[in-house]
């Protein structure tokens, strides 16, 4: 039986999305599942996510939105993401705050993201991104610093600061893993009494 197959869609801005998204794939490869890993603006043609047995998709919130690409991606394949296990992770400075205000914002935005394309992902997480301040243009890396110092954090311009919790991305991997190869088992199951009851009808 052949391992089931997995297509994480991300979205990214500044890298971040990218580096937990190729995590996340080196993570499922490692459980033995067949990962496809694309960026949502250079999708090729004629992909179908039916044609696999989960679907991960991730974005990155940048003033309080998330890209237009991973949102059109979503809405076109609702129904298909709907019938299958599915998982959205969203990227955000909000999402490792200190403020619990912050972190429900966050999470607004995720529901209200995923509810407003009619999708019902099985999973959803937030995670912290990168504060890249040698990446972001003059505004907003003033903008930032701003906010870098109203949460406590590092103000140092002169490079970038991580704030990804990586276990918490492994669980996450882990989580979605274990919930696509137990549907897959169970679809291999009902085929198998369905050949079964075909061959002693």
């Amino acid at each position: 039986m052949s391992p089931p197959r997995i297509l994480i869609v991300y979205g990214t801005s500044y890298g971040q999305t990218a580096r937990i998204a190729g995590r996340i794939r080196q993570l499922l490869v490692e459980r033995g599942l067949d990962v496809t890993l694309l960026a949502g603006d250079r999708l090729p043609a004629g992909l179908r996510p039916a044609q696999f047995d989960g679907v991960l998709v991730g974005a990155s919130l940048i003033m309080q939105g998330y890209q237009k690409y991973v949102a059109a991606f979503v809405r076109r394949h609702a129904a298909a993401l709907n019938a299958m296990p599915s998982a959205f992770f969203a990227v955000s400075g909000s999402a490792g705050s200190d403020n619990p205000l912050e972190r429900a914002a966050a999470q607004r935005l995720l529901e209200k993201f995923c509810h407003g394309a009619g999708w019902q992902p099985s999973m959803t997480a937030s995670f912290a991104g990168t504060i890249a301040f040698t990446r972001y243009n003059f505004a907003l890396r003033w903008f930032m610093k701003r906010i870098s110092r109203k949460e406590g954090q590092s103000t140092d311009t002169s490079r970038d600061h991580e704030y990804t919790d990586w276990t918490q991305v492994t669980r996450f991997a882990e989580q979605f893993a274990e919930a696509v190869q137990t549907s897959a088992e169970r679809a291999g199951h009902a085929h198998g009494a369905l050949a079964f009851s075909e061959s002693t009808a």
